[in-house]
């Protein structure tokens, strides 16, 4: 399985506060995490010569696993902040 490469710690630290946030931010920092976990599994397993091709050739159908397990992490992370940290996102 391919690791992902992320920019900089602070980015997670940011993108972790952003998970446990409200439904609308946890939605969109999903998003943007999810999009890059694809650029990144696509470089590292997808078919062609040019980053462009390897890209282009990823099949939505390959990421469904990826993003099961995506959200079951997401969920995982919003239910450990609220029973370890008593951290609720709707009250964010």
């Amino acid at each position: 399985m391919p690791r992902l490469r992320f920019t900089s710690s602070a980015k997670m630290v940011n993108s972790a506060l952003k998970i446990r946030g409200n439904v609308l931010d946890r939605k969109r920092a999903a998003d943007e995490l999810r999009a890059e976990m694809d650029a990144e599994f696509a470089l590292e397993l997808g078919q062609g010569e040019t980053d462009e091709e390897k890209l282009l050739t990823m099949s939505p159908i390959f990421n469904l696993p990826y993003h099961d397990a995506f959200e079951l992490a997401i969920h995982h992370e919003v239910r450990r902040a609220i029973v370890e940290e008593s951290v609720r996102p709707d009250e964010s």
